[in-house]
């Protein structure tokens, strides 16, 4: 049976998730985003999970592009391409934290799932968890400021890939951890729901 393409199509976004695109997706053709992949074709999963297998799954990309009438390239250019083991390491398989502003739109992008990623790249507004509700006037602006800092360092340590500055700066965030008494990894550290851990340990 041959595909037949979405009555509404929507622009993929720079930057955007390809799991926030199909809620963007399906929001415009008024249908859930379950709905939307069953028309499509595509396997009923946890749609965050597409953002990781698109690439290795072509079919699943032509799928999707007929459906919403883009290109196939522009679909795969909506999941995590390839990886480091660093890069891996510090970026989250689930979302943490979104933008309270972008997110009401149905916005999803690549950036929030970064562990370093603090302030929204299309707003300037500062991400927040998604699984507890912060209360901003329990935060200080010094650790805010400091945590915008450390976030900076990390990425750089991260995307320049520098042994010496990586270590350095999972060292910091090993010890702020600690200090905190998180048992966990500092990688979940840095995505933690307690705005007051992953800011210490930034």
């Amino acid at each position: 049976m041959k595909q037949r393409p979405l009555p509404r199509t929507v622009t993929p976004l720079a930057d955007e998730l390809l799991s926030g695109w199909l809620t963007r997706l399906a929001v415009a053709n008024h249908c859930e985003v379950d709905e939307l992949l069953a028309h499509i074709g595509v396997d009923k999963r946890q749609v965050a999970m597409l953002d990781f297998e698109v690439e290795v799954a072509a079919t699943t990309a032509e799928k999707i592009s007929i459906a919403a009438r883009v290109a196939a390239e522009t679909v795969q250019s909506l999941t995590f391409g390839a990886m480091t083991q660093t890069e891996a390491l510090m970026t989250a398989q689930v979302a943490f934290q979104s933008c309270p502003d972008c997110s009401r739109r149905g916005i999803a992008l690549k950036q929030w799932r970064k562990l370093w990623a603090f302030d929204c790249q299309i707003c300037g507004t500062r991400l927040l968890s998604i699984l507890i509700k912060a209360d901003r006037s329990r935060i200080s602006e010094k650790l805010v400021r400091r945590a915008r800092s450390g976030a900076g360092l990390l990425e750089n340590a991260v995307t320049s890939n520098c042994a010496n500055k990586l270590r350095r700066a999972l060292r910091a965030a090993t010890y702020a951890k600690a200090l905190k008494s998180v048992r966990a990894d500092t990688a979940f550290a840095l995505q933690s729901p307690r705005p007051d851990v992953r800011l210490f340990c930034l």
